[in-house]
């Protein structure tokens, strides 16, 4: 537990210093930006790390939960007793908690990021946007929080676990969702 608490502890000062850099970066463009002024802000080697971080963090969330559902799920329900079954997923779910953690926070402070000091000044003025990116950071905290839970050893946790199947494939839906949005926000 105190291991958890550590890196915990650890993950949270890592976002509040992306966050804080975020901050920072956003105040270096003006308010009154251009767009061509807002693309050359865009540029250099943390708006770029950044997004890499935050496309990565996405692939690897969303691919391992629909790994989970719809490779490892069938296959361990037909090849596994209900024993082994739920020793694995014990396992299964230890292992992705681990690495899940690390996802959220990447996508959070990168997410915050990317928003905050790259494409905001990008699209000053355009409330579709804004409000698209509402809707996608909703279903983002919605997607963390159901994944969290997933990966869990509460109470709560447990009875979800119970339908795996189904909150999986809710989140998948999600995350799904997330990508449209954004592909969509990008074309704007």
């Amino acid at each position: 537990m105190h291991h958890l608490r550590r890196r915990t502890t650890l993950l949270l000062a890592l976002g509040l210093t992306l966050a804080t850099i975020g901050a920072f970066a956003q105040e270096s463009v003006p308010v009154d930006v251009s767009a061509e002024a807002a693309g050359q802000a865009a540029t250099g080697a943390l708006p770029l790390l950044s997004r890499w971080l935050h496309v990565l963090g996405a692939i690897f969330l969303l691919g391992s939960a629909f790994y989970a559902r719809a490779i490892l799920m069938p296959a361990a329900t037909t090849a596994l007793d209900d024993e082994s079954h739920q020793k694995l997923r014990a396992g299964l779910r230890s292992q992705w908690s681990k690495f899940l953690h690390v996802l959220i926070l990447i996508l959070f402070a990168t997410g915050l990021y990317n928003f905050l000091a790259v494409t905001r000044f990008a699209h000053d003025g355009q409330p579709t946007y804004h409000m698209l990116f509402g809707i996608k950071f909703i279903l983002a905290i919605a997607v963390f929080g159901l994944a969290s839970m997933l990966a869990g050893r509460k109470s709560v946790s447990t009875k979800l676990q119970q339908n795996m199947g189904l909150w999986l494939g809710v989140t998948i839906a999600m995350g799904v969702a997330i990508v449209l949005i954004a592909g969509y926000m990008k074309m704007m």
